[in-house]
């Protein structure tokens, strides 16, 4: 039983990693989409409606360029949670099985489906992850006035 919670554990990982590299792929291809578009807009000149346009564009590839750089940081944060030795005690890279289903506590990226079950990819820093911190199996948290028990920790 516990060899196939690791076995689990690294689909989990390799599912996080994918994910974030998907994310920072399609945003990769919107910025060299947005940068043509602002190389295609200086060929215009129809005065201010050109300057709208052209400022417009750039706000979009500040912002896209700012979620790259969030995405990769993220990357980053996971490659290092990925990395820890794994404990009885939660912390950041412990995959949680408890009466609220699977959990495993890194960064926030939502959830993925592994073999027909869901698995919420949470951060340390979320309400729940803060509850979680330093707990192990057979402790019980209270959230949002829902008492959820530990039952496995990987």
């Amino acid at each position: 039983m516990k060899e196939s919670i690791e076995k689990f554990k690294e689909h989990v990982k390799s599912a996080c990693q994918e994910l974030l590299k998907h994310r920072i792929e399609s945003l990769l291809a919107d910025e060299k989409s947005a940068k043509a578009s602002a190389e295609s807009d200086t060929k215009s000149s129809a005065g201010d409606k050109h300057e709208t346009a052209r400022e417009m564009v750039q706000q979009e590839r500040e912002m896209i360029g700012r979620r790259i750089s969030e995405a990769e940081k993220q990357m980053a944060e996971l490659i290092k949670i990925i990395e820890t030795d794994p404990s009885n005690v939660i912390q950041a890279g412990s995959l949680i099985y408890s009466t609220l289903g699977w959990m495993y506590l890194s960064i926030s990226l939502g959830s993925v489906m592994i073999k027909d079950l869901k698995v919420n990819i949470v951060s340390m820093d979320s309400p729940v992850g803060k509850l979680l911190k330093g707990k192990k199996v057979g402790d019980a948290i209270e959230l949002n006035g829902k008492h959820i028990s530990i039952e496995s920790v990987c």
